[in-house]
């Protein structure tokens, strides 16, 4: 399953249109001490990438540097990106604040009526399941109907590209699978684009496409997993699927005994 990379590189074809992200050779470094070196990928339109790695080997700084947060000390971004959001593992809503007011606060930078940003709010959490809990605050809410909207009001924005950094991490398992059908059949189903770390093999199975396995001390592209099974067409009961999350969580078994993690 895996594709094959040549010094550490991917061996894709040429970049085509359909890439609206491109990572060439990026690194970096805290206080002198490298955390990521040489990281190609590519992203494709309504694609969702997935950088699974064991816990603190640099997944999230990876994605706060796509997403401007963090500066790279080398490589270059190429992007065709317009807007993207960025969905945290806490859902950080405003506790004086509806669901639907949650939202409608995050839109206040865009130059949209009030009706405007109503209409978004509550197509947002039409695409969750939540639209009948628009005027509820969070502590009506559960944790997964808080995460929830959380990635509505992400999904509010019209983002090109979402960017989500363990955003079921808190849940159970139970919950997370739910969450991930939803997003499988929503908040991925009109084509959108996205990067999504995690260190739980089964939600990379579950939600991704490409599957970027890093090492770790700096972290590096180790390989790329293809998940060939239609988003909307896979369940935690897949034989297949089961197999490949197996198969990931064994890499990362070894991954940490090298390390020792």
């Amino acid at each position: 399953m895996p594709t094959a990379l040549k010094n550490g590189r991917q061996t894709d074809s040429p970049a085509t249109p359909a890439h609206v992200l491109e990572v060439e050779g990026l690194g970096k470094s805290f206080a002198g001490k490298p955390v990521l070196e040489g990281i190609d990928f590519r992203l494709m339109q309504g694609k969702v990438g997935c950088f699974l790695g064991p816990s603190g080997c640099g997944k999230s700084t990876l994605l706060r540097i796509v997403a401007g947060l963090e500066k790279p000390d080398g490589g270059r971004i190429l992007s065709r990106i317009r807007r993207h959001a960025f969905i945290f593992q806490e859902p950080r809503l405003l506790p004086w604040l509806s669901a639907e007011d949650n939202i409608v606060f995050a839109l206040r930078g865009q130059n949209l009526s009030e009706a405007e940003r109503r209409r978004r709010a509550r197509e947002a959490l039409r695409t969750v399941r939540l639209e009948a809990f628009r005027a509820q605050f969070p502590f009506e809410l559960s944790g997964g109907q808080r995460q929830r909207v959380a990635i509505a009001r992400a999904l509010a924005t019209e983002p090109d590209l979402l960017l989500m950094d363990e955003p079921l991490a808190s849940l159970d398992f139970p919950l997370r699978l739910a969450l991930l059908e939803e997003m499988a059949t929503g908040v991925f189903a009109d084509g959108r684009s996205a990067l999504y770390v995690t260190h739980d093999t089964r939600e990379a199975v579950l939600v991704c496409d490409d599957i970027y396995l890093l090492g770790y001390g700096p972290a590096r592209i180790l390989a790329r997993y293809e998940v060939p099974v239609p988003r909307e067409k896979r369940s935690a009961e897949d034989p297949f699927l089961y197999a490949m999350s197996n198969e990931l969580t064994r890499e990362l078994k070894a991954i940490a005994e090298r390390y020792g993690l």
